[in-house]
Order: C-alpha cells, then structure tokens, then sequence
C-alpha cells in the first residue's frame, strides 16, 4: 500500500513538472516574440539616429565647407565656397547642360562631380520645387511664442499657397528683418519657404546615391527676393550664373543671410524627446548594441587574424618538420660515409703499412712451402686467417710425411708459428685401391716484424 502511494506521488509530480515545462515554454515564446518585436521597433527609432550622427560628425568636420547644386534653369551649376577668416572662398566652380526634358538628374549630377574633382559631402540644392511666400502672421512682434507654436502659424498662413496637403509639407521660416522699428504693429512679417516631403525625399535620396549628405533645400523665388544675388556676385568674384548657389553657400555658412530660409526634414532633439518617450531609452540601447556588435567585429577580426596566422604556423610547421626530416636523413647518410670512412682507412692501412711486410714473408712462405712439401704430401687450400694467420689444407699418404712436412716449416725464418690443428685418417675408396689416407690442417703465422 505504502509503495503504491509513492507511485502515485511520483507520477503526480511528474504530470506537474511537465505541465511547468509547457507553461514556460509558452511563457518563453512569448517573450521571445515580445522582444523580437521591440527589437524591430528599436531599429527603426535608432537607424535615423545613425543618420543624424552621420550628419553631426560631418558638420563637426566640415563645417566651413559646403557644396552648393543650382538645379534651375537649363544649366545645373555647382560650386565649393570655403569659409575661411570669416570670409568666403570659392574653391571651384563648374556647370553642365540639362537635358531638355530634365529626366536624367542622376546621370547628370553624378557627371557634374566628377569635373569638380575635389568637393565636401555636406550639400546644400537650390530649386524651383521649393516654393517662396513673403507674409505677415497675425502675431505681434512684441509677443513671444515658442518656435512649435510659431511654426504652427506658418503652416496656417501657407496653407492657402500649397498644391498638398499641409500635414505631407515641409517649411522653413524667418521673421522679416524690418520687423526692429520704432512702431509697434499688430502683425509679423515672415519669409516662408515650402515643399512638399515627398520632393525633399527624392532629393536626399538622390545625395545619398551620389555619397552626399543633404542639409537643406533653398528656393530660386526666396533668392531672387532677398535680392543678394549681386551682393554675392561681387564679393565672391564669379560669374552671375553661379549667384544662386553662391547665395545658398554664403548663408548655409552663416555669412549672409539665414540658414533658417532653407529647408530640411530633420527635427529638434528636444522635440523629439518630448514627443517620443521611448526616443531616449532607443539611443541609449542603440550605443550599446553599437558598442556590443563592435566589440563583437573586433574579436571576430582578432580571431580571423589568429586563424589565419594559425594556418600559416601550421604550414611552415609541415615545412620545418620536412625540413628535420631531410637532416635527419642527411646526419644518417653523413654517418654511414663516416664509418665508411673509417673502413677505408683501416684498409688503406693495411695496403701501405702492413700488406708489403706480409708480402714479403708471404713470399718467402711460398717459396719454403715448395721446397719443404714432401712427394707425398699435397695441399689444396691455403687461406689467411687473420692479418699475419695462414690456413693450410691438404692430404698425406703417411702420417710421418705429413710430421715431416710441418717440422720443415717450424725452420722457415718467415714463420713466426707453425701448428697442426688436426690430422685424421681418410676412408678408403670403395674400388679397394689405395688413396691418400690422412687429411691434415696447419695454422701457421707470418712474422710482421
């Protein structure tokens, strides 16, 4: 009973444990979805922050230095104004015929920076899609209001003027500078500059493809109103055609003029801030993800390098390993022909020191062995035994021959050592006949004196 209890307590808990595994594996989806999508929702906050810092490292870097495109008129016209000392320099100046039905913008905007060589990436565009209007807003001077609250009024004033709706427009604003008097009005008069976001899009999107960064849109109209075509005309030494970039490069470097007239898509990070709760947190998030993947590139390039100095370590190992091998082989060779070496000194040795010592004795040995042979005593083999030792074989009819035979050697003065080693009676024949009955060995040994 109890071990049936414990049974079902363990498959109790079983069923548990397993019913907390599929709840948070639902619980671990959802969140991975949840995060996935915020993930999403950061990019899109943080990916025109990239572009703003883009923006802010090449105005830190560049800025008195600009670009400035007239896309008016037949002719485009581009020129670089340097701001040096407070005064304008105008670095290179070039112009290029427009098609006639002016749909090759790219084409020729990329053909009009190559004859410019050398230019800034920071570019300011002049062009009649940017509309002008010279209004009073029902605002007094004396009054202050805060910038959203006036470009609110300037929407509301340029409203009547626009062929789009306000909400898809962009506008660019300043008060009129008559606006210091002594008398006190009811009314504020103000520049208004508009266009519509989907044009302004084209153009950036048109920069971009050229490696340009767009600042602003300035409009022909608004030029030709602030009548400082001439003045720009004089004090820059060029000629009248390039006065309408001229112009918008002398204000977006803040030496005639307001850069406020120009018009650009980018919002105040304060505003940004206010209407964006979540714009903060998604920079902060976005700098570490920054800092995450280039710690992350870093040390994928740092094992890249160890990897492939690695293989490089592990070739040159393979070659040194060959390279041991054939030493290895080489020193086994080298002490092959040193013993080889060796032997052949031994037996030059031999040749020149003690071969013509035993030659002589030699000699002599033969000779005493011709002379001391009895008749009836043959020999059939005479080998050297050692360097000074001789062998001698054969038979002897009679075993006194055979004495007789080595006593006459003992006299010879060649010899320093005679022995019979052995003597033994030889088996006769089977025919009967009589044959040379014993079979003797005699070592003897030269005198190498």
């Amino acid at each position: 009973m109890k071990d049936k209890r414990i049974r079902n307590f363990e498959i109790s808990k079983l069923i548990i444990d397993w019913k907390l595994k599929i709840k948070n594996s639902a619980t671990l989806a959802a969140y991975r979805k949840r995060l996935t999508k915020t993930s999403s929702d950061l990019w899109k906050k943080v990916l025109p922050v990239a572009h703003s810092l883009k923006y802010v490292v090449l105005s830190y870097f560049k800025k008195n230095e600009i670009l400035s495109i007239d896309l008016s008129g037949s002719f485009i016209k581009a020129v670089v104004v340097k701001r040096e000392a407070g005064k304008p320099i105008v670095l290179s100046a070039v112009k290029l015929e427009r098609t006639p039905d002016h749909r090759l913008l790219k084409e020729e905007i990329s053909e009009l920076l190559k004859k410019l060589n050398n230019y800034p990436r920071l570019v300011v565009l002049v062009s009649s899609d940017a509309r002008f209007l010279s209004s009073e807003l029902p605002i007094s001077p004396d009054v202050k209001i805060s910038s959203d609250k006036l470009q609110e009024a300037v929407r509301w004033e340029a409203e009547p003027y626009l062929d789009f709706p306000v909400s898809e427009g962009l506008f660019g604003y300043h008060l009129h500078p008559d606006t210091k008097t002594g008398e006190k009005t009811n009314t504020t008069p103000v520049f208004i500059s508009y266009m519509s976001k989907g044009k302004f899009s084209e153009f950036r999107t048109l920069c971009r493809e050229q490696n340009l960064v767009l600042r602003r849109v300035y409009s022909e109209e608004l030029l030709k109103d602030i009548k400082s075509i001439g003045a720009a005309d004089k004090s820059l030494n060029i000629d009248a055609e390039f006065a309408f970039a001229a112009d918008a490069a002398l204000q977006e470097l803040k030496i005639r003029g307001e850069r406020f007239l120009g018009i650009n898509d980018r919002t105040p990070l304060i505003k940004r801030l206010k209407e964006n709760v979540h714009f903060l947190p998604a920079v902060l998030v976005g700098i570490i993800l920054i800092g995450f993947m280039s710690h992350y590139l870093y040390t994928r390039s740092s094992m890249g390098r160890y990897s492939a100095k690695i293989s490089s370590l592990s070739k040159e190992k393979v070659k040194l390993e060959s390279t041991l091998s054939e030493v290895k082989s080489v020193w086994e060779k080298h002490a092959e022909l040193k013993k080889e070496e060796k032997e052949l000194c031994e037996r030059r040795e031999y040749i020149e020191k003690i071969l013509p010592a035993q030659h002589k004795n030699l000699l002599a040995l033969l000779h005493g062995i011709s002379k001391a042979i009895p008749d009836d005593v043959i020999l059939n083999k005479i080998e050297q035994d050692e360097k000074y030792a001789f062998l001698l074989e054969g038979y002897g009819l009679r075993a006194g021959s055979i004495t007789l035979f080595v006593t006459k050697l003992e006299k010879l003065e060649c010899c320093a050592e005679v022995k019979l080693k052995s003597i033994k009676e030889k088996e006769r024949r089977s025919d009967g006949k009589d044959v040379l009955l014993y079979q003797f060995a005699v070592r003897l040994e030269l005198r190498h004196d």
